[in-house]
């Protein structure tokens, strides 16, 4: 579980800048939305919603986190420089860009950061708490003249302390080189723990197409029931069925454009599964036999019509909400069955408000230590009966154009109003002006 992230000097935030999801003392309400964390008398919360107008930098959140994921684990360079956008509007130049995250996995809780100058790591910090004070794991330091400094602690194994000088690279993390050259039979316990968060995080996009997971998950009886049973509730899709061809080469070439084939091509030539759109906008899987065929696989939707007659559609002709929905699934899925963290953005797109909130309904009904971070304009989820005060979080740039996050839970509990009513009027910030014509937005202008 997620309990803390901070950024800096990373797209819209400037200042370093943070979002808790370690629960309040103020509210009382939803006790099953918390975990308890060990050896601290302190709770995490299972979800955290973030408000903010258009331009706010929500989704900069997400893609902070989604960055900082990535870097920990691969090789985020490209032309041998760590490459992002830093804050834009300030005297940056050369500046430090800091990413910290404060995790709990495998029952322990641990703090990993990275500083990024100039398009390389220029320290890396990884502990964990013992006791009640977070201990170092190792320390990776590189100074001014580019010399590098590791220390590391004896829970690391031997292997482990020596890829921090044999595999050590300025623009890779020591946890990827870790991760990507010793077994994990051969890691330590909490190597291991913490590799296996980062590689657990699941990120859903305002864009992310996931019908290729339910294809994957085709045969899982279980998850063809849990999906079936929300479509048909939320969509009047009854249910799923997956067709399957034999295709050759040329047909494949007539399915998607020219500028995929090669690439699509050589992956079916090496026995990979190749996950695609067609030119139609189909999802589909090519699955590669032994004996040189090749498959297709297409998820389609059933329809219960008058008199009992069935109807077929490719998923691809459904609305965009129903696609939508479909895409959430497996991670919500996911979230019921694991311990995982699921971060989304935009979370509400082209999805019926009451749509959202049984969604999340479902995800907080089910007892578990799944996690759900998601970003949303959708102001009619700013309801106590479905988050506690210090789940719901704000986005609002400031006068130098940073970002800021802060809790709800800052703000003193107001009794007379529901929080989306306050919310509306602007008394929480992080929402656009309020204008009622076009002479408003004008006069605006001109001052």
């Amino acid at each position: 579980m997620l309990l803390r992230f901070r950024v800096s000097n990373f797209r819209s935030f400037g200042d370093k800048t943070e979002i808790s999801l370690l629960a309040g003392n103020r509210d009382s309400n939803h006790k099953n939305h918390l975990v308890a964390l060990p050896e601290v008398d302190a709770k995490v919360l299972r979800t955290s919603v973030v408000y903010g107008a258009n331009g706010a930098g929500k989704s900069n959140l997400y893609r902070a986190i989604r960055f900082f994921a990535g870097l920990a684990m691969g090789d985020a360079s490209r032309d041998g420089k760590i490459r992002f956008s830093s804050f834009a509007f300030g005297d940056n130049v050369g500046a430090v860009s800091e990413f910290e995250l404060t995790f709990l996995s495998g029952g322990s809780v641990y703090g990993y950061s990275i500083d990024v100058a100039q398009g390389v790591i220029t320290a890396e910090h990884l502990a964990k708490l013992v006791n009640g004070r977070m201990e170092s794991l190792y320390d990776r330091i590189v100074d001014g003249d580019g010399r590098l400094s590791v220390s590391a602690s004896g829970s690391l194994s031997e292997k482990e302390k020596a890829q921090a000088f044999v595999g050590a690279v300025n623009t890779r993390s020591l946890l990827s080189v870790i991760g990507e050259n010793i077994p994990a039979d051969q890691r330590s316990r909490d190597v291991n723990a913490i590799v296996d968060w980062f590689d657990g995080l699941l990120f859903v996009g305002p864009k992310a197409a996931f019908a290729g997971s339910i294809l994957d998950q085709c045969h899982n009886e279980e998850f063809k029931r849990f999906s079936e049973a929300i479509l048909s509730w939320a969509s009047g899709v009854e249910g799923i069925d997956v067709k399957e061809n034999a295709v050759n080469e040329g047909q494949i070439r007539q399915l998607i454009s020219p500028s995929k084939a090669q690439d699509v091509m050589e992956a079916i030539h090496q026995q990979s599964v190749v996950h695609l759109k067609n030119k139609a906008g189909t999802e589909m899987k090519l699955i590669p036999d032994r004996d040189g065929g090749i498959r297709t696989m297409e998820l389609k939707a059933i329809h219960r019509l008058a008199g009992g007659k069935v109807g077929i559609l490719d998923f691809g002709e459904e609305s965009d909400g129903t696609k939508r929905l479909l895409n959430l699934l497996p991670a919500l899925y996911d979230l019921l069955k694991h311990d995982r963290v699921c971060i989304i953005d935009e979370m509400d797109r082209s999805m019926h408000a009451l749509l959202t909130r049984s969604v999340l309904r479902i995800f907080l009904s089910h007892i578990g230590s799944g996690q759900l971070i998601l970003t949303t304009h959708e102001s009619s989820l700013l309801d106590a009966e479905i988050f506690r005060r210090d789940e719901i979080w704000f986005a609002e740039k400031d006068t130098k154009g940073m970002t800021r996050l802060y809790s709800l839970n800052d703000y003193k509990k107001r009794t007379q109003a529901t929080i989306r009513d306050y919310y509306l009027e602007g008394r929480y910030g992080a929402t656009p002006q309020d204008v009622n014509s076009l002479s408003d937005i004008q006069g605006g202008a001109r001052q």
